[in-house]
């Protein structure tokens, strides 16, 4: 691609030569110029992109690294999910032996408390005989009632 300078500038440069030929060859010699810098600014860019992509690798994650990663993230998700069932398995077995265990308990207390309230209606009947016993009206009633069947 070949560049064309504008035409003030070829006036200006002719205003300071003063010479046609020298001002139409310093131009062309910009032109020239012009073209040397485009063309080796189209080498770096390929030079830059490529150097620039290099770096952008280093920095950043690739397609392969980035799947490779979530696939690792998913498979110990499924890891920590199993552990999770494994671990709820593992309360509901306790809880259902705690539930046995408590039960069993329960059972065990009924029995104690029955043979509590047998215990305890034997002593009030036992405190009933004893009060009675003890108590001189008591003995005034026996001697009548066995008197009653020995004199017959």
């Amino acid at each position: 691609m070949s560049y064309a300078i504008p035409i003030e500038v070829y006036d200006a440069i002719k205003k300071v030569v003063k010479d046609e030929k020298i001002a139409k060859e310093v131009v062309k010699t910009i032109e020239k110029s012009l073209e040397v810098i485009e063309e080796k600014a189209r080498e770096q860019k390929v030079v830059i992109k490529a150097e620039l992509k290099d770096e952008l690798r280093k920095e950043l994650v690739t397609k392969e690294e980035f799947f490779g990663e979530t696939g690792k993230l998913r498979q110990e998700m499924e890891t920590h999910r199993q552990e999770m069932e494994t671990l709820r398995q593992e309360i509901e077995t306790v809880r259902r032996e705690l539930d046995q265990k408590i039960e069993t308990v329960r059972q065990e207390l009924k029995g104690e408390i029955r043979e509590l309230r047998a215990y305890m209606k034997f002593l009030i009947v036992l405190i009933i005989i004893g009060f009675t016993l003890f108590n001189p009206n008591f003995f005034e009633l026996l001697k009548m009632v066995i008197g009653m069947f020995i004199t017959q």
